[in-house]
């Protein structure tokens, strides 16, 4: 049980690591709108290929941050019904919901893994005046999807294996 505490713990860093990287990416993609808006309006001239780089960037934001949200038990819960069940019938539906989870993103965390790999290998670029390769964005998707099953799958196994933890870190 210590060792899943510790792969727990050094999975974290990870999450937050790659929410901080999410951050920055957030960062450039505001410096760049806010300089095609600036070029727009003072210079009637367009940041070339803003469009396509901030779509490649936003990718990178959503997917980097989507396994941090899920370590903190932050995504959107809607609790209506199940919060008038027993406890036993609530923490038995939290872990199918984990294992519901879990299935469907192995599948994603795969796809995207060999689309990543099928882009980088063909060296896929954008379509447009400024061309930019479509491999990095594809990359975010594929390590946020794959750290976001490793977080489901800690979290559901230690949902089996340890009563408290799943009911202290699960806010209600």
């Amino acid at each position: 049980m210590n060792k899943l505490y510790n792969i727990d713990k050094n999975l974290r860093k990870v999450e937050y690591a790659l929410a901080l990287l999410s951050g920055i990416i957030t960062i450039v993609l505001m410096l760049v709108v806010t300089l095609d808006v600036l070029l727009r309006n003072f210079f009637n001239k367009a940041f070339p290929g803003s469009y396509e780089l901030v779509v490649l960037l936003f990718l990178g934001i959503v997917f980097l941050a989507i396994p941090f949200v899920q370590s903190l038990k932050e995504h959107i819960n809607i609790d209506i019904v199940t919060s008038s069940l027993p406890k036993f019938v609530q923490r038995t539906l939290d872990i199918l919901a984990l294992l519901l989870s879990l299935a469907i993103t192995v599948i994603i965390a795969w796809q995207t893994g060999i689309e990543f790999w099928k882009s980088y290998i063909s060296n896929d670029y954008t379509m447009g005046i400024v061309e930019y390769p479509i491999w990095p964005a594809k990359l975010s998707i594929a390590i946020g999807m794959g750290v976001l099953t490793l977080r489901l799958l800690i979290d559901f196994l230690l949902s089996i294996l340890d009563k408290s933890y799943f009911e202290d870190t699960n806010k209600s």
